[in-house]
Protein backbone atom coordinates (compact mmCIF):
# COMPACT_ATOMS: atom_id res chain seq x y z
CA UNK A 1 0.00 0.00 0.00
CA UNK A 2 1.42 3.56 -1.02
CA UNK A 3 2.54 5.72 2.04
CA UNK A 4 0.19 7.79 1.18
CA UNK A 5 -2.83 6.24 2.18
CA UNK A 6 -1.17 3.89 5.05
CA UNK A 7 -3.42 5.63 7.49
CA UNK A 8 -6.39 4.15 6.13
CA UNK A 9 -6.87 1.15 7.96
CA UNK A 10 -9.89 -1.68 7.56
CA UNK A 11 -12.20 0.63 10.07
CA UNK A 12 -11.94 3.74 7.57
CA UNK A 13 -13.68 3.82 4.25
CA UNK A 14 -13.77 6.33 1.44
CA UNK A 15 -16.82 8.31 1.26
CA UNK A 16 -19.03 6.97 -1.84
CA UNK A 17 -19.43 8.77 -5.09
CA UNK A 18 -23.59 9.22 -4.21
CA UNK A 19 -22.80 10.17 -0.82
CA UNK A 20 -21.10 13.06 -1.86
CA UNK A 21 -23.33 14.02 -4.68
CA UNK A 22 -26.35 13.88 -2.40
CA UNK A 23 -23.82 16.58 0.35
CA UNK A 24 -23.53 18.85 -2.61
CA UNK A 25 -27.38 18.87 -3.14
CA UNK A 26 -27.57 19.51 0.59
CA UNK A 27 -24.84 22.34 0.44
CA UNK A 28 -26.53 23.99 -2.65
CA UNK A 29 -30.02 23.54 -0.87
CA UNK A 30 -28.06 25.75 2.14
CA UNK A 31 -26.21 28.06 -0.18
CA UNK A 32 -29.01 28.92 -2.21
CA UNK A 33 -30.40 30.80 0.60
CA UNK A 34 -27.80 33.64 0.40
CA UNK A 35 -27.77 33.66 -2.85
CA UNK A 36 -31.50 34.26 -3.34
CA UNK A 37 -31.03 37.36 -1.27
CA UNK A 38 -27.97 38.28 -3.17
CA UNK A 39 -29.61 37.86 -6.64
CA UNK A 40 -32.68 39.83 -5.49
CA UNK A 41 -30.24 43.13 -4.28
CA UNK A 42 -28.80 42.52 -7.79
CA UNK A 43 -31.06 41.58 -10.08
CA UNK A 44 -33.22 44.77 -8.86
CA UNK A 45 -30.12 46.88 -9.50
CA UNK A 46 -29.79 44.66 -13.42
CA UNK A 47 -33.36 45.34 -13.88
CA UNK A 48 -33.12 49.37 -13.27
CA UNK A 49 -29.86 49.45 -15.62
CA UNK A 50 -31.89 47.66 -18.20
CA UNK A 51 -35.03 49.83 -17.68
CA UNK A 52 -32.82 52.85 -18.00
CA UNK A 53 -31.14 51.53 -21.27
CA UNK A 54 -27.42 51.01 -19.40
CA UNK A 55 -26.27 47.76 -20.60
CA UNK A 56 -23.14 48.38 -19.24
CA UNK A 57 -25.03 48.69 -16.14
CA UNK A 58 -26.61 45.31 -16.73
CA UNK A 59 -23.82 43.34 -17.25
CA UNK A 60 -21.60 44.66 -14.33
CA UNK A 61 -24.71 43.95 -11.85
CA UNK A 62 -24.88 40.45 -13.08
CA UNK A 63 -21.00 39.91 -13.48
CA UNK A 64 -20.53 41.22 -9.84
CA UNK A 65 -23.49 38.96 -9.11
CA UNK A 66 -21.57 35.93 -10.21
CA UNK A 67 -18.33 36.93 -8.37
CA UNK A 68 -19.82 37.40 -5.42
CA UNK A 69 -21.29 34.06 -5.27
CA UNK A 70 -18.52 32.61 -6.64
CA UNK A 71 -16.46 34.08 -3.97
CA UNK A 72 -18.80 32.86 -1.04
CA UNK A 73 -19.18 29.39 -2.41
CA UNK A 74 -15.23 29.18 -2.44
CA UNK A 75 -15.36 30.50 1.00
CA UNK A 76 -17.92 28.04 2.37
CA UNK A 77 -16.40 24.93 1.17
CA UNK A 78 -12.99 26.47 2.21
CA UNK A 79 -13.73 27.41 5.38
CA UNK A 80 -15.54 24.31 6.46
CA UNK A 81 -13.19 21.51 5.16
CA UNK A 82 -10.61 23.75 7.15
CA UNK A 83 -12.48 23.68 10.51
CA UNK A 84 -12.68 21.27 13.29
CA UNK A 85 -15.61 19.89 11.57
CA UNK A 86 -13.53 19.04 8.46
CA UNK A 87 -16.82 19.00 6.55
CA UNK A 88 -19.00 21.06 4.56
CA UNK A 89 -22.67 21.06 6.51
CA UNK A 90 -24.23 18.61 3.46
CA UNK A 91 -20.76 16.38 4.33
CA UNK A 92 -21.19 16.51 7.93
CA UNK A 93 -25.27 15.12 7.34
CA UNK A 94 -23.98 12.52 5.28
CA UNK A 95 -21.14 11.67 7.89
CA UNK A 96 -17.99 12.26 5.55
CA UNK A 97 -14.94 14.29 5.87
CA UNK A 98 -12.13 15.90 4.05
CA UNK A 99 -8.31 14.69 5.33
CA UNK A 100 -4.87 15.25 4.00
CA UNK A 101 -2.84 11.79 3.31
CA UNK A 102 -1.86 11.71 6.78
CA UNK A 103 -5.81 11.39 7.70
CA UNK A 104 -5.10 15.03 9.48
CA UNK A 105 -7.66 17.79 9.08
CA UNK A 106 -6.34 20.28 5.95
CA UNK A 107 -6.11 23.50 6.17
CA UNK A 108 -7.32 26.80 4.85
CA UNK A 109 -4.65 26.85 2.15
CA UNK A 110 -4.94 23.82 0.90
CA UNK A 111 -8.75 23.29 1.13
CA UNK A 112 -8.98 26.96 -0.35
CA UNK A 113 -6.55 25.30 -3.53
CA UNK A 114 -8.69 21.82 -3.44
CA UNK A 115 -12.09 24.35 -3.96
CA UNK A 116 -10.20 26.46 -7.00
CA UNK A 117 -9.64 23.47 -9.09
CA UNK A 118 -12.92 21.98 -8.20
CA UNK A 119 -14.81 25.19 -9.25
CA UNK A 120 -12.40 25.23 -12.31
CA UNK A 121 -12.60 21.66 -13.49
CA UNK A 122 -16.05 20.94 -12.87
CA UNK A 123 -17.54 22.35 -15.00
CA UNK A 124 -15.85 21.15 -17.92
CA UNK A 125 -17.79 17.75 -18.60
CA UNK A 126 -17.65 16.88 -14.91
CA UNK A 127 -14.32 15.25 -15.22
CA UNK A 128 -13.25 15.80 -11.84
CA UNK A 129 -15.71 13.66 -11.01
CA UNK A 130 -15.22 10.95 -13.57
CA UNK A 131 -11.88 10.32 -12.69
CA UNK A 132 -13.33 9.27 -9.10
CA UNK A 133 -14.90 6.36 -10.54
CA UNK A 134 -12.05 5.02 -11.60
CA UNK A 135 -9.82 5.23 -8.35
CA UNK A 136 -10.06 3.12 -5.40
CA UNK A 137 -9.84 5.81 -3.20
CA UNK A 138 -12.83 7.50 -4.80
CA UNK A 139 -10.80 10.95 -5.48
CA UNK A 140 -11.70 13.02 -7.64
CA UNK A 141 -9.32 15.03 -10.00
CA UNK A 142 -9.58 18.13 -7.01
CA UNK A 143 -8.93 15.50 -4.39
CA UNK A 144 -6.03 14.38 -6.00
CA UNK A 145 -4.43 18.03 -6.70
CA UNK A 146 -4.52 18.47 -3.28
CA UNK A 147 -3.60 15.22 -1.89
CA UNK A 148 -6.75 14.93 0.23
CA UNK A 149 -9.41 12.12 0.40
CA UNK A 150 -12.89 12.23 1.42
CA UNK A 151 -13.52 9.68 4.34
CA UNK A 152 -16.41 8.24 6.37
CA UNK A 153 -17.02 9.07 9.91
Amino acid sequence: MPSSTRYMGPHMEYGGILQRFLANILDSIILSIPFGVLFSVFAGNSTKALENGDFAGYIGAVSLYFLVSTALTILYFAGTYSSKMQASIGKRILKLKVVDVSGNRIGFGKSLIRCLVQCILSPILMIGYIVAFFNPQKQTLHDKLAKTYVIKR
